[in-house]
């Protein structure tokens, strides 16, 4: 496992994080308490050192099943995250609902639960889950959240979510230690708020790291999911066209890194992100210990990069995903800013459709660079680097 500096909280967190979303066994399918207690065992018996939740998540299912895990010694090896500001109208019914409330009266009272739940008598890091929707001036919020640090309750204090106007507001109150969003492959909406706070020595934790799962290549085909479960709401956009097919074609590409390197394509998603200095951690969800064991080891090696920038009329300006053809394992993968070439040891050819002649097939990956700078096509390259398994 390695480990990064926790923002300027003077922590150092595992690049994996835990995310106990579907332990509550609610919203992502079942899960049973055993399975997931040993899943959160051999999170941590494999160095990963932080852990995060919220009471929404499985409706404080999940919070009531990491605090029976974090007995016997666990809650003193991890660095625990939970939230406050976002419940289920209906605990036994998703689809009517959230309520988003951070007055200091909520907050009071959500912190004692978690904290029952829990099974602990402090918060190490204590997020504002989403932005507040019944009227709390965000000064009420911050103030608690000051009032709870000071009672001993929480050490650190961040936010989940919030847009950038918001998040200002509670950095200049003294109350962002840590931002989370969503990051992964197909998601980098918020890549630059996770920039920006990085630079503010905020510890950055990405969320969503495998996309509800559907990164990990288990799902190719268009799957029906339960009543409540949240991959048909909140992952909708990836379980539904045109973003599945989309990601269907990203995975195709994956599946050859992941052969390369003799490893899963859940490991393939998640290392691309381990490359991005800007995160400090990535929340990764596991059912199982094996799950556990799988994910962690995605933090044993790296991919060698080399990295295109592509203008605002670059090639593939347009596109979620470059068709590539291999050679000396060369893989691409892309979004509408940028171009990643995945290089395993030695030279490889770049071919995808958007570029400009057939006949310029078969250059090196220095003479791709070279000529797509050429073109106009990129703003800046940078040598690959890093270490192959």
């Amino acid at each position: 496992m390695r480990y990064k500096d926790f923002g300027k909280t003077g922590e150092k967190v595992s690049v994996l994080c835990l995310g106990t979303w579907a332990l509550g066994g609610k919203q992502f399918g079942a899960v049973p308490e055993a399975d997931a207690i040993s899943a959160v065992h051999a999170m941590v018996d494999n160095g990963v050192n932080i852990v995060d939740t919220a009471p929404i998540y499985a409706s404080g299912g999940s919070e009531e099943v990491l605090g029976k895990a974090l007995e016997g010694g666990y809650r003193d090896k991890v660095f625990l995250v939970t939230k406050f500001g976002s419940e289920f109208v209906d605990p036994n019914d998703s689809d009517k609902g959230t309520i988003k409330d951070s007055s200091r009266k909520n907050m009071l009272k959500s912190i004692e639960k978690s904290l029952t739940r829990l099974k602990t008598d402090h918060i190490d890091g204590y997020l504002m889950h989403w932005d507040d929707r019944v009227g709390t001036p965000i000064e009420e919020t911050i103030a608690c959240m000051h009032e709870l640090k000071d009672a001993g309750k929480v050490r650190f204090l961040g936010m989940s979510n919030l847009e950038q106007p918001l998040a200002d507001r509670l950095l200049e109150g003294g109350v962002l230690d840590i931002v989370q969003y969503p990051y992964n492959m197909v998601n980098r909406t918020k890549e630059a708020l996770l920039m920006r706070y990085a630079a503010a020595g905020c510890g950055t934790m990405g969320y969503a790291s495998l996309g509800g799962g559907i990164l990990t290549g288990q799902f190719r085909e268009v799957p029906t999911f339960g009543p409540g479960d949240m991959r048909a709401s909140f992952y909708k956009p990836m379980f539904t066209e045109p973003g599945f097919s989309q990601i269907q074609a990203l995975l195709k590409v994956m599946d050859g890194v992941a052969a390369d390197h003799h490893a899963t394509v859940a490991q393939v998603a998640l290392n691309w992100l381990l490359a991005h200095e800007h995160v400090s951690t990535l929340l990764t969800g596991v059912r199982d210990a094996k799950e556990a064991d799988e994910n962690c080891a995605a933090a044993e090696w790296e991919q060698g990069r080399l990295t295109l920038t592509l203008t605002q009329g670059g090639y593939g300006r347009d596109t979620r995903v470059l068709e590539v053809e291999q050679v000396h394992s060369l893989r691409v993968l892309a979004d509408t800013t940028s171009l990643e070439i995945f290089v395993n040891g030695g030279e490889g050819v770049l071919s995808t459709r958007y570029y400009p002649n057939p006949e310029q097939r078969g250059v090196t990956v220095e003479g791709a660079a070279e000529k797509l700078w050429e073109m106009g096509a990129i703003t800046m390259t940078e040598n690959w680097e890093g270490t192959t398994k």
